[in-house]
């Protein structure tokens, strides 16, 4: 919870936006989308609709997921769908080559100028997100604020059953290859016209390489909330100081990341400072595969931070208006660091909190409860403490029906137990009246 008002209650996990909304280079990883079917001619409805998925350096693709996005209008477009992709069969087109396909029942998959489909990697970052009969832009999920890659090709109800859209090409990226028009399915084997390079599948593809970084090399304009990503052509393991961030003004910043995977999200915990210079340091000796193998040689990529707009002082200072992706961005980073108190206490507690949170504007040394709008005594007119007239703490979610003190009185790891945003000060009474009574429309003996 943090202290200074339960007001500032904005949930939000946008760092992805924020990462993603400039440029990120989601074209070059190893894993991406190699075949889509979404419409056709069939007579009771569209069949035989699926996404493709590659891995060209062979890994597992277990912990990957699709996600599909409708919407009224090409600016708001919702997930209504999300689905694990399997770990998919390796598969010779050249080189060996891993694949693996999400299968849907008919009309599973929308078909419409505002419809697309995401890839998001097992750390829960964006890899992905294309679109079949124009731009979209999420307004939720894993692609929030992010506009998509619009394909050059697209299917329609005329389109024959059986057939899907297909990258062909060489090479061992999806910028090596290129979207072609309706052919007969190949799900789960070659596409027609593609061949692989430079992967064995096996992971045996000699030294690690890296495949992508967000953001990239010279990037301009990079959310000062943003969380950054390096993809590599392999899974690695890393060990310490396998990557460093160090700003003009910031100074070196901690980051954290996961310690093996083929793609790492590095998440500051902090905001940035709007304008400055920063320089992502990637130590090849702190990479390794399965080989013992590292990346040929260190790498440093420098990029400048955006620079605030439109933002608050003090607290505030780093919010980025700009736009709306940039708002929730940079405002989830400002709010994010909750400090954790205990329900009770001699010290800071959310009897202290709550009572500065609902203190009575016409006296300071009072509360005003949330049911009666009743003044009461601070302290001494806390139940346990005072007598007759007493209020209390009243959960907008009852504790009773879960997200209990699971670790002491602070409620770890279920914060709404502690967390002041959903605790107000009521009268003991009505508190005990309402038991763990969900909150609902009052049709008879509505009065005090």
């Amino acid at each position: 919870m943090r202290l200074p008002s339960r007001f500032v209650s904005l949930r939000c996990t946008l760092p992805l936006a924020c990462a993603f909304a400039l440029g990120a280079t989601s074209a070059n990883a190893a894993v991406f989308i190699n075949e889509l079917h979404y419409d056709d001619v069939g007579a009771s409805g569209d069949s035989g609709e699926g996404v493709e998925v590659v891995a060209t350096a062979g890994e597992s693709l277990s912990g990957y997921r699709i996600y599909l996005y409708n919407g009224n209008s090409p600016s708001a477009a919702v997930v209504y769908a999300n689905t694990a992709v399997p770990a998919g069969t390796v598969v010779s087109c050249g080189s060996q080559v891993r694949m693996a396909t999400v299968s849907y029942a008919s009309n599973g998959v929308q078909n419409g100028p505002n419809d697309g489909v995401a890839l998001v990697d097992p750390n829960g970052q964006l890899v992905q997100f294309l679109s079949y009969e124009g731009a979209i832009t999420g307004s939720g999920g894993p692609a929030a604020g992010v506009t998509s890659q619009n394909l050059p090709v697209s299917e329609s109800n005329s389109t024959a059953v059986g057939s899907s859209l297909q990258l062909t090409g060489t090479g061992s990226s999806a910028a090596n290859f290129s979207w072609a028009g309706s052919a007969a399915q190949t799900f789960g084997a070659c596409n027609r016209g593609q061949t692989f390079t430079g992967s064995d599948g096996g992971g045996s593809t000699g030294a690690p390489t890296i495949s992508s970084t967000t953001p990239t090399q010279g990037a301009t304009g990079f959310p000062a909330a943003g969380d950054l990503a390096v993809g590599f052509s392999e899974a690695v393991t890393l060990g310490s100081g396998a990557f460093a961030l160090s700003c003009a003004s910031s100074g070196n910043v901690a980051l954290t990341y996961p310690t093996s995977g083929t793609r790492f999200t590095l998440s500051t915990n902090t905001a940035l400072v709007g304008g400055e210079r920063c320089t992502l340091a990637i130590t090849a000796s702190a990479i390794r595969d399965a080989s013992g193998l590292s990346p040929a040689a260190n790498q440093s990529i420098a990029f400048t931070v955006a620079t605030a707009s439109g933002g608050g002082t003090g607290y505030y200072a780093r919010v980025n208006t700009a736009s709306a992706s940039q708002l929730r961005c940079s405002l989830h980073a400002t709010i994010k660091g909750h400090t954790v108190y205990p329900y009770s206490g001699s010290g800071t507690s959310t009897w202290t909190i709550l009572e500065m949170a609902d203190e009575d504007p016409n006296n300071s040394g009072r509360i005003l409860d949330a049911y009666r709008n009743r003044s009461y005594a601070k302290v001494s007119d806390r139940a346990g403490t005072g007598s007759g007239l007493t209020y209390n703490r009243e959960h907008t979610w009852p504790n009773s029906l879960g997200f209990g003190s699971a670790t002491g009185d602070r409620g770890l790891p279920y914060a709404p137990y502690t967390d002041t945003h959903m605790l107000y000060l009521t009268d003991t009474s009505f508190n005990a009246d309402r038991g763990n009574k969900p909150y609902a429309t009052c049709t008879s003996s509505c009065g005090e």
